[in-house]
């Protein structure tokens, strides 16, 4: 079993789809169901701060177990209301620590997005925040199986604003429709220092930030040499069989 395998892995490094699956995604709330998560700036941490959730990547899309995904699109969702000023979200990722208890480093900043301010006038909205076309990759990530996922693989994704005010903030989401997520608070991150500090969402609101992730999972980089040293050793076996 363990030689019948080992070309498969091979194959997997070295081709990838044409499109992004989905990895994981949460249940957008309708605007009955739609909580709100201001960013609190008085958590200690300074600015600028990213909050972190962690989300298991859906098995369908992983029945391999890899722990390294290539991202196509990350999308968040987000409120704002009357007059909430201009901000740029901005989307990071992070490999997760089990000590102390989901402890986040090796963070990358993936990219951003820059919305205009709006008016006292316009209506609130309920809307989602993406970056990425579900094509051509974006960043490459990193997962873990030790921190409260039993066995399966997840993920620490992160976001930020300019500007914190009341006027907009996170959507929070009721639950995971693909995949799985731990509901019980985020991590704050400060950008500038490293800084971290788990922050429980107010008012019993669910824990979930409501984020969606596209890609596919890929070999680890052991593996895919691993894949690659076989298969030479197989091939030049055959060749003096011959």
């Amino acid at each position: 079993m363990f030689k019948a395998t080992l070309p498969c892995v091979l194959f997997l490094a070295a081709s990838s789809p044409v499109s992004g699956d989905t990895l994981y995604q949460s249940e957008h709330p309708t605007p009955a169901q739609a909580a709100g998560f201001v960013p609190p700036n008085t958590i200690g941490l300074g600015s600028p701060t990213a909050f972190f959730d962690d989300a298991v990547i859906n098995p369908a899309q992983n029945p391999s177990a890899y722990t390294q995904f290539v991202v196509t699109k990350l999308t968040i969702g987000m409120f704002r209301n009357p007059g909430a000023p201009a901000t740029t979200v901005s989307f990071h990722a992070a490999e997760i620590g089990v000590n102390p208890d989901f402890n986040l480093y090796a963070l990358q900043t993936i990219g951003s997005v820059s919305l205009p301010a709006r008016s006292i006038t316009a209506p609130a909205i309920n809307t989602l925040i993406s970056i990425g076309d579900g094509v051509k990759p974006i960043a490459t990530i990193v997962g873990d199986t030790t921190w409260h996922f039993n066995g399966q693989v997840g993920v620490a994704l992160g976001v930020s604003m300019t500007g914190n005010t009341a006027q907009q903030g996170w959507t929070l989401s009721p639950g995971a429709l693909l995949g799985d997520n731990d509901p019980l608070y985020v991590a704050a991150y400060n950008l500038n220092t490293a800084v971290q500090s788990p922050v429980s969402f107010p008012n019993g609101l669910p824990g979930i930030m409501d984020f969606r992730v596209e890609g596919y999972a890929i070999p680890s980089p052991s593996a895919a040499a691993l894949g690659l040293a076989f298969f030479k050793r197989r091939r030049r076996a055959s060749t003096n069989a011959r």
